[in-house]
């Protein structure tokens, strides 16, 4: 975010940024945006530790309404997974999730991973099984919006034992890491999909800063 955003760059005052990750609070302003939805902020499971797709696609669908398909802006719209935790493994679970996501997690899968905790199959196959997660509700999105160009794409990979790396660690040049998935595609509205099925909070300006961290750490950023 710190990278790719901000008031002076092309193409982001035309932007409705729809966003699931809670790193928002720290790094983005509403004003730069045309507009800013931060779903975490008001839609969280509690019972996962993370926001489900589910949600971001509603959120989604609502912004579409404003968005004008002939002009320049454009809609970004940023699920959480296949990040972890993973939804359908909850075996492979922080030791935080135990204590319903109180406390800072001790350590991450990939952490766990890394000291043969974990298997990597089942680690590979509970992020899996997050992505398909997350590509079921990209479906229902693009079968809810009339959109002639849409990219499918993701901000980073994850390193499985690659180099000794394990998850996503900052600046590191490798293309388990850098190498991602580029899918252009369309959207049509097909009718099937309400967008007025919730009202989303448009900021995180309701969110303390103890919900900001904890949810932060819920996810292993901190």
């Amino acid at each position: 975010m710190r990278r790719t955003f901000g008031p002076d760059v092309d193409g982001v005052g035309e932007t409705q940024y729809v966003v699931g990750n809670p790193w928002s609070a720290h790094e983005l302003t509403a004003d730069w945006f045309a507009e800013l939805t931060e779903v975490w902020a008001d839609s969280w499971d509690e019972t996962h530790g993370t926001l489900l797709a589910a949600d971001v696609t509603d959120a989604a669908l609502a912004a579409s309404e404003d968005l004008a398909i002939d002009s320049d802006e454009r809609l970004l719209v940023h699920y959480m997974q296949p990040h972890c935790p993973f939804i359908e493994a909850t075996a492979l679970s922080t030791p935080k999730a135990t204590d319903g996501f109180a406390t800072a997690a001790e350590r991450d899968v990939w952490e766990r991973l890394q000291d043969g905790e974990f298997d990597s199959r089942d680690v590979w196959d509970g992020y899996r099984s997050n992505l398909l997660h997350a590509l079921e509700e990209v479906d229902r999105l693009l079968s809810g919006i009339d959109a002639p160009n849409v990219v499918v794409t993701s901000d980073h990979g994850n390193a499985l034992g690659e180099y000794g790396l394990y998850g996503h660690p900052e600046s590191m040049p490798f293309d388990c890491l850098r190498t991602v998935p580029w899918l252009e595609t369309t959207g049509e509205d097909t009718g099937e999909h309400d967008s007025d099925e919730r009202s989303v909070q448009t900021t995180a300006d309701q969110a303390s800063a103890a919900t900001v961290e904890s949810r932060l750490e819920a996810l292993g950023y901190k």
